[in-house]
């Protein structure tokens, strides 16, 4: 058995960053569902579920370990000491915070009733045949589809927005941003994938940073030592936005006296928030002497005999932000690579090979 039995999808190593007092027990809190600002939270019940790992306690002790290192980064990053040795735990935390959480859990049960659905065309389904829809194996599959995402990110440069403003970032119940400024301004979708040029990944680590993963194909970040200065509360708040549009139930933040502006500032954007978790396409292939598969999306009446196979592409739709902070410009000149496939627009040039046409 778990030595305790209650679960953090959010660790509390993270909430205690923008709790209300130095022992981290308690965290403001504003509700989006009723609205509620709730101050002095307790903090140990908040993104939390019992035994959402499991009951045997090992995924909360590999966790306990990472999350500890992600605590000594985050300290040493107020401090001006992070060093590279910080930055391979804080990269790993950010991949883990990003399958860790309950939407996550939520897009990929989605994904699989969906392609159920698809796929066998309301033909009954042996048990052999049935998705695993047990939460717990939910959430292992969640954390398993990690596994590819670590050296998708590898070329993305790392640096810690510091905020020198009057406003503090907040944060909330799915904090880890993945957001893409390219394909949302230029290309003009809401969804991409880890290798998509633009990718951006945001995480606020306190009141005062954020850290921030960018394709620096497409964005001219100025930054000193790994540290980009904000001092324009327009930036400030577009990054808290991306929290309110992000979040599944609950934005967190440190000082009281800043809920009614908080919830002032979701009210306008809260339109903007996405109610498809998950979204899939279906596509008919055809394969080529070179291996490859050339696809074609599924359309009504179309013979899927003449076909030698079929691909599902599971996407997650994302918002769309307002506004974007000024600290993350685009290059003058992009650098993305694109062969007209279903990949879309990539970083490097290479990865489209192992791409179906």
């Amino acid at each position: 058995m778990a030595s305790h039995k209650n679960h953090h999808f959010v660790p509390k190593v993270h909430l205690k960053s923008f709790s209300t007092h130095a022992d981290g027990n308690a965290i403001n809190l504003f509700n989006i569902k009723s609205g509620r600002l709730i101050p002095d939270a307790p903090t140990k019940h908040q993104c939390a579920k019992n035994y959402f790992y499991g009951k045997d306690g090992a995924l909360e002790k590999m966790f306990g370990e990472i999350e500890g290192r992600y605590a000594e980064a985050v300290r040493k990053a107020s401090g001006h000491t992070f060093d590279e040795s910080d930055l391979v735990w804080m990269r790993l935390f950010m991949v883990l915070q990003y399958g860790r959480t309950e939407v996550a859990a939520q897009q990929i049960k989605l994904f699989f009733e969906k392609s159920a659905a698809l796929t066998f065309r309301g033909r009954s389904l042996s048990e052999s045949e049935r998705p695993p829809l047990d939460p717990h194996q939910i959430v292992l599959q969640a954390l398993r589809s990690l596994k590819g995402l670590t050296p998708s990110l590898k070329d993305l440069h790392f640096c810690i927005l510091e905020n020198h403003t009057k406003i503090q970032f907040v944060t909330s119940d799915n904090p880890l941003i993945n957001t893409n400024r390219f394909y949302c301004q230029k290309i003009g979708e809401d969804t991409w994938g880890a290798i998509s040029a633009g990718a951006l990944f945001i995480l606020p680590l306190t009141p005062r940073l954020t850290a921030c993963l960018f394709d620096p194909g497409v964005y001219a970040v100025k930054s000193h030592k790994g540290y980009a200065d904000l001092k324009k509360e327009t930036d400030v708040l577009a990054l808290n936005e991306m929290q309110y549009l992000n979040a599944a139930e609950n934005v967190y933040f440190s000082e009281v006296q800043d809920g009614e502006r908080i919830a002032g500032e979701f009210g306008p954007i809260s339109s903007r928030r996405v109610k498809e978790l998950a979204r899939l396409t279906e596509f008919l292939a055809v394969a080529m002497p070179d291996g490859r598969d050339r696809i074609v999306p599924l359309k009504p009446g179309m013979d899927e005999e003449k076909y030698d196979s079929k691909y599902i592409m599971y996407n997650v739709p994302r918002p769309i932000p307002a506004r974007w902070p000024s600290i993350l410009p685009f290059r003058m000149r992009l650098i993305a690579y694109s062969n007209g496939s279903a990949a879309g627009y990539v970083r490097h040039a290479e990865w489209l090979k192992k791409m179906p046409e």
